[in-house]
Parts: C-alpha cells; structure tokens; sequence
C-alpha cells in the first residue's frame, strides 16, 4: 500500500482534532498540578515511516519516550517524547522536587508516564469521537533512551505495515518555561484510512 496523501481539507480537520484534544489534555494536566497549564499544537505532519525520527531531532538524541498500543477498531501505536532538559523541568514541576536525568525514582517514573497518559487518552478519545468506533489503549511503558532506538522498538512491536506517521509537535506553556515535545501516532493502514474516511463524511455530512 502506497503512502495516502491528505488535502489541505482533511489537515486542517486533523489540526481541529488535536486542538480539541489538547485543550482536553491541558485542562486534565492543570487538575494535576492544580495549576492553569496552556498546552498548544504548533506544528502537524504526516510523513512516511522511514522520515519520522528525522521530523521528531537527532536519532542519537537522548528523550524520555511514553509508549502505548492502540487496540480495537482503530490499532497502532501512540508515542509521546521530551528531550532530556525538558524532561528534568516537567518531573520537578510534577513531583515537587529535583529530579537527576540519570536518577529517575519511582515517583518520577510515575509522573511522566501520568503525563502520556493523560495526552494519549485525550488525543484517542477524539479521534474516537470522529471515527464512531471503540479504540482501546494499553497502560503506558516508559522508556529513558536514544530517539532512534525507541521508536525501531516501537515498529518491531508494532509487527505491522505501518507506513505513514502522524507527529505533533507539542508545547506547554509556563512549567515555568515552555517544554516542547512530539506526539507521534503511528496508525495500521486500515485505519489511517478509516481515520481519512471519516474525515471526508466529517467535511461533507449528509444532507
């Protein structure tokens, strides 16, 4: 299967998708932290496979990477990742403390993966809502490591002919500076196609 292609359109619906969703992350994360968090969706690609790590920084680049499977009618992988600096920021704002990046506790561990589980769970719930169909997610795997060697993890589990990838690039604002990371949803073929049908039915409704 060649990779899709999608309009101009059917971006900009998926840009309104993510909006949506997070919006519906920031106000979860803000209950968290119990403080006003603004989390915004700069940027939106759909590349091949083979582009994704390129598109997200260096391979070698160190990342706490948040991973969970999607399972159900709409199946493949959702993939959340910080770069180190932004990951010490994010853990002592979450847990209240200073974290060392080659020390990560228990609790630390914990808060990052609230963290993408939060953002998973926002972002599959709307493109549930789109698709009108059961979209299932395993409890997130958190993993400390090179970008490249997670995400070629991430497409050996997968054991799928995943082609495309959609990466978001994510920013929270305040945490007391901006961090910025991506979101990275690899879906099944059968569904990135469900995903653009009902995209079309979306932009054009019956009657």
């Amino acid at each position: 299967m060649k990779n899709m292609e999608f309009s101009e359109i059917q971006l900009d619906a998926i840009r309104e998708i993510c909006s949506i969703a997070s919006g519906t992350a920031a106000g979860a994360l803000s209950q968290v932290l119990n403080k006003k968090i603004t989390m915004k969706v700069p940027e939106i690609k759909i590349v091949p496979i083979e582009e994704a790590v390129d598109t997200m920084g260096s391979s070698d680049s160190i990342v706490a990477g948040v991973y969970s499977r999607l399972m159900g009618d709409f199946s493949g992988g959702l993939l959340l990742t910080f770069p180190r600096e932004d990951v010490i920021m994010l853990v002592g704002k979450l847990t209240g403390g200073e974290t060392k990046i080659h020390s990560l506790s228990e609790l630390d561990v914990s808060a990052i993966s609230e963290v993408g589980n939060i953002i998973a769970a926002s972002f599959v719930t709307a493109i549930a809502k789109i698709i009108d169909k059961t979209i299932l997610i395993s409890v997130p795997k958190l993993a400390f490591d090179m970008l490249g060697a997670i995400v070629d993890f991430i497409l050996i589990e997968l054991a799928e002919n995943a082609e495309q990838a959609l990466i978001m690039k994510i920013e929270f604002e305040d945490i007391p500076r901006t961090i910025a990371g991506h979101f990275f949803i690899i879906p099944n073929p059968g569904s990135l196609e469900m995903l653009l049908d009902s995209i079309k039915l979306f932009q054009h409704p019956a009657g």
